[in-house]
This record gives structure tokens, sequence and C-alpha cells, in this order.
């Protein structure tokens, strides 16, 4: 064998080695993530808001009065959170590794990435072993990396959007982000014979004005918490999966 032929598969081999290796990872960051949104999943607990207090670095904490399981009727505490909460909300809440003694409110997810990060991981083993291997690899893995990126956040909005609560609602004002080019509206609404107000995130200063009907969809973890969905909310994903998918099928 010809040492320019064998250095042709020793470089093949330490790619396939570096794939491998590189899949691993990516397998083990989204099977990590994965469980961990699956042990959240399983140990929601229901509860009801009894009493709010500040707490330290413009948070809230609760004292929470569970309403359903073996626990139903217990005191406890809420974990120190930037999420809105009320007296007479009801939560889903989970256990806190922070603070053992007290319980955790976290939104629901707006994207699927542990399953995406799965799936990337085995297409990157199988190309590794499977699939000819090519010198130029740095762009395709980053193309998929976008592909990966935008069927993530489009499920994950899709997924949120099904299973939120929809009510109507308006916006009553607004607060610059960035400048004069975005802004971040809020919406008040009525839930559960409550009217709430809610910041939803920064938007183009076009998008909304004060005063405008809009539809809320509210997060059914938090009925606090009030998102709106736009054209952008969909312009980004799709963006992202359109601009990996055609870095995959350039020829480089």
């Amino acid at each position: 064998m010809s040492s320019a032929l064998a250095d042709i598969v020793v470089a093949k081999d330490t790619t396939r080695i570096a794939l491998s290796v590189i899949s691993g990872l990516v397998l083990s960051g989204g099977v990590y993530w994965s469980l961990r949104r699956r042990n959240t999943q399983r140990s929601l607990l229901r509860a009801r808001v009894e009493e709010v207090a500040d707490a330290a670095g413009g948070k809230r904490t609760a004292t929470l009065r569970l309403v359903a399981g073996p626990r139903d009727g217990e005191l406890v505490e809420l974990a120190p959170t930037r999420l809105a909460v009320e007296a007479g909300d009801e939560l889903q809440v989970h256990p806190c590794l922070e603070h053992p003694a007290a319980l955790r409110l976290t939104g629901t997810p707006r994207t699927v990435m542990p399953g995406a990060l799965i799936g990337y991981g085995v297409l990157l083993l199988a190309a590794a072993w499977l699939a000819p291997l090519q010198a130029q690899l740095v762009f395709p893995l980053f193309s998929g990396l976008l592909v990966v990126a935008g069927i993530g956040v489009l499920v994950g909005a899709l997924r949120f959007a099904r299973a939120s609560r929809k009510v109507g609602g308006m916006i009553v004002a607004q607060r610059s982000r960035s400048g004069d080019t975005t802004y971040e509206p809020q919406v008040e609404y009525e839930i559960d014979g409550r009217v709430r107000r809610s910041w939803t995130g920064a938007r183009r200063q076009s998008s909304f004005g004060v005063g405008k009907r809009v539809c809320v969809y509210v997060d059914p973890r938090a009925p606090a918490v009030g998102t709106l969905y736009t054209v952008w909310t969909w312009i980004f994903p799709i963006t992202l999966l359109i601009l990996g998918l055609i870095g995959l099928t350039t020829r480089w």
C-alpha cells in the first residue's frame, strides 16, 4: 500500500472515530435532556396559590396548597421564580433540587429539541459507518444542526399551541426592548373568571398596537403566562430548516 493511500485510509478512519465521538455526545445530551423532561412531567403536582410574597432579585415566592393526589391539602412553599403567580392560581409544579423543601414552577416546553438531538446523533452515527466519507464535513454538520434546530423549534411551537388554553385578549401596553425596532407588548385577557395581564416577549414595532384584539395562548402550567403567536413565530424555525436543507443538498 502506497503512503498516499495509507494516509487516505488513516484520514477516513480518524474521521469515522471523530464522527462517532460527536454522535455519542449528541446522543448522550439528547437522552439526558429527554429523561429530565420526562421525569419533570411525571413529577408534576397540582397546587393552588394561597399567598404570594416578594423574593430577592425581583423574584416571587408563594405558599401553595396541593389539590390532587395523596398529598391533597398539604401546604408547601414555591421556590423563587420569575414567572408571574397570583393568589388563587392553580399551577402545575414539581420538586426543586435547589430548594428541597419547596416546589418549582416552570413553563411548558416550547421545543422538542431533546428528540431532535437524538435523531441527529443517530444520523451522524449512520453517516460515519454507512455512508461514503468526504473530506469537507464542517458545512454539512452545521447544516444538519440548522435542520435539527428548525424542526425542534417548529414542532415545539405547534405542540405548545395545541396544549395551550386559547382565550381572547387585548394589547394594553408596550415597552421598548431594543431602541425603536422592537418592543414587548403586554396583553390583557380573562381566564377562569379572572382578568390577567402578561408581558409576551419582544415583537416587531409594527406587529401590534395598543388596543388591538388578539388570541392569547395561555400556558397550561401557569395561567399568568400568556403568549402571542405571529407569523414571526413560524418564520424563524422555517428559515433555519430551509437554510439547513439547502446546505445539505449543495455539493461542496
